[in-house]
């Protein structure tokens, strides 16, 4: 699979430029702006047709007269703006972050030593090759390698979901993808009733006939509060959907249907709350998230998945050692092991690969 970047063309391409500069750090050890490839004669242009909008109107003349000023400006200020945004999303992320910063002429973002990779800076490199890929404009992709990027980072997705999850509160997650099969959904229902310690799941002689070849009941990852490790009497049991459809994820939505379909895999149901939760790569959009408001499902924008990811990175390295999150990140680097090994990103021409995972 091979992902070639073209160059940045418009001042509205802020935010896509500064993550191909985080990508071309992430296979290159540094990102400069000069990797974002930037078109300076339609960004000087931009400036020249509206000035108002960088506040340069008494330039104006001089900058349609003057080609090689004109451009200098351009990439100055994209440059600042790019920074800016950069700043914004270390600080955000926190030790999620996977890059460190300086400025000599522009950015410079560099990649930290692997030891200070934790999980949730691989799940943040992860989700920002997802973020570039959905550009057209600046990564183009084969029809059939970009199906095949999204077959393979279906599982990550889930992963990264089910890590944010983790930060929530105090409790246990379990990712639910690993096996897709009735057999493994079941033990999983049963890994959740002896956790909780109530409730009674049915066995696959017990099922009923819509529920035979179920293999994941429409959840990606299940989520149990605890409160000192027990779970109380407030105890939510939280039933994670993660997707990767750009529109239309009404059917998506974990509702009060979608969690008694589940239920009904228990004979005697577990005494706790159960809720769902809708996880998308995506930014947030009012509409759906009213949507999950009326069907009483939590709404997991990449906002804050990004969130709850540098929670988890702010408790490490205590958090990585907490048994679960031992087995989520072996399970996240080993599925991103699998993408890489077959992933290029072509930049100015030259083909970079990811380092190994380790």
């Amino acid at each position: 699979m091979n992902i070639e970047l073209s160059p940045i063309s418009s001042f509205d391409q802020v935010e896509i430029a500064a993550l191909v500069i985080e990508l071309t750090a992430a296979v290159n050890g540094i990102g400069l702006i000069d990797d974002a490839q930037l078109d300076l004669d339609l960004l000087s242009g931009e400036l020249i047709a509206n000035p108002g909008r960088f506040d340069l109107e008494e330039e104006q003349e001089f900058l349609e007269n003057e080609e090689f000023a004109a451009h200098n400006l351009a990439k100055e200020k994209f440059s600042a703006l790019v920074s800016s945004f950069l700043e914004r999303r270390a600080q955000s992320l926190g030790q999620a972050y996977p890059f460190s910063l300086k400025y000599a002429d522009g950015p410079i973002v560099e990649l930290k030593p692997v030891e200070d990779i934790s999980i949730s800076c691989v799940a943040v490199v992860a989700m920002a090759v997802f973020s570039v890929l959905q550009d057209n404009n600046v990564a183009q992709i084969t029809k059939e390698d970009k199906a095949k990027f999204s077959r393979l980072f279906e599982p990550i997705f889930e992963l990264v979901c089910t890590l944010a999850l983790a930060a929530d509160n105090e409790g246990v997650v379990w990712w639910n993808g690993r096996s897709r099969s009735q057999r493994t959904f079941l033990k999983q229902l049963v890994r959740v009733r002896d956790f909780i310690g109530t409730g009674l799941v049915r066995t696959a002689e017990q099922l009923q006939a819509n529920q035979v070849g179920v293999n994941d009941g429409g959840v990606d990852a299940f989520g149990i509060s605890t409160v000192n490790g027990q779970v109380g009497p407030d105890a939510t049991c939280s039933l994670l959907g993660a997707t990767l459809q750009r529109s239309a994820r009404r059917n998506k939505i974990v509702g009060p249907a979608q969690v008694n379909r589940l239920l009904g895999f228990f004979i005697n149901v577990p005494h706790l709350t159960f809720a769902g939760i809708l996880a998308i790569p995506f930014k947030s959009q009012e509409a759906e998230a009213q949507d999950c408001r009326d069907a009483q499902c939590r709404y997991l924008p990449i906002d804050a998945i990004y969130r709850n990811l540098a929670i988890i990175a702010s408790r490490q390295p205590v958090a990585e050692a907490v048994p679960f999150l031992t087995t989520l990140r072996r399970q996240l680097v080993s599925r991103t092991r699998k993408i890489v090994k077959e992933l290029a990103i072509t930049v100015n021409g030259r083909e970079y690969r990811f380092p190994y995972l380790d």
